[in-house]
């Protein structure tokens, strides 16, 4: 390969650091190069000087995109996974970039002792070198399929045999948002015997004959306001066991039905100095 080409000659004479430490059986990079310095840029209506990767990256895309408008204009399909096309054309559309390392900036403000070299072909500073737009445009519109070409337009009908098996293996672990859309086919039994972790604020449709929770057996700590059965209107048959130490306020209109004193049985010692008995206006 390109990658293998370039280690085999140029590290048989530079043997210091990076080359020691870069992994080769690994995919090589870059693919291509392209101008990275002193792009002008208009911003807010000034102009800037701008750098780097930032600045070539956007440019190669512009190329491609122009490549898949000329593309779509012949009715091919657009560009996709280019890379295996950039090695099979070994570099053919590039400006081969032979001589030069990466050891300082573009200003030279700043320098490393150790640095990628470039080499004929591919090379690890530029990669198969900077793109001839020409040459790129060329084959691409002589090249009617690219591997990961996008087609212009979808199939209107579907593959033939779909697959036996699902591409995507089912969750095990519930999601923490419920779904949105309810289930076309609601199921008739619970999906489990465990209640929920959380109470629902609906209430249930039917409430239970029976109550389900069982009567305190111990009175609560601290009285009720409001008494537990409405009183009677009817006096009760049986007195209160305990009479009251005070006496009512006002005395009653009837008398009892039995003396509450006995008669003395002992005569006084003092006589009374008046008559028990109003004498007879007639003599007996």
């Amino acid at each position: 390969t390109a990658q293998n080409k370039y280690f085999s000659t140029v590290t048989a004479t530079i043997t210091q650091s990076p080359y020691q430490t870069y992994i080769q059986g690994n995919r090589g990079y870059p693919d291509l190069a392209m101008a990275a310095s002193r792009y002008q840029i208009a911003i807010n209506g000034k102009m800037y000087s701008v750098s780097g990767t930032s600045a070539a990256t956007p440019v190669f895309a512009g190329l491609v995109s122009l490549v898949n408008s000329y593309r779509l204009a012949k009715n091919l399909p657009p560009l996709g996974y280019l890379t295996p096309s950039i090695y099979s054309n070994n570099g053919g559309y590039a400006r081969d970039i032979t001589s030069g390392n990466n050891k300082c900036t573009s200003l030279s403000s700043r320098c490393c002792a150790y640095g990628f070299y470039s080499a004929p072909g591919w090379d690890p500073l530029t990669g198969f070198g900077s793109v001839n737009f020409t040459k790129f445009l060329s084959y691409y519109l002589t090249t009617s399929s690219v591997e990961g070409s996008v087609s212009s337009s979808p199939s209107r009908i579907p593959t033939s045999y779909p697959t036996h098996s699902p591409t995507n293996n089912p969750t095990y672990i519930p999601s923490k948002y419920p779904s949105k859309y309810p289930t076309s086919t609601p199921t008739i039994s619970p999906t489990s015997g465990l209640p929920t972790a959380l109470p629902s604020y609906i209430p249930t449709l039917s409430p239970t004959k029976s109550p389900t929770l069982n009567p305190t057996y111990f009175p609560s700590f601290q009285p009720s306001d409001l008494p537990t059965k409405i009183p009677t209107v009817y006096p009760t048959d049986e007195p209160t066991n305990f009479p009251s130490p005070f006496p009512t306020n006002f005395p009653s209109s009837l008398p009892t039905n039995t003396p509450t004193t006995n008669p003395t049985i002992i005569p006084t010692n003092n006589p009374s100095s008046k008559p028990t008995i109003s004498p007879s206006c007639s003599p007996s």
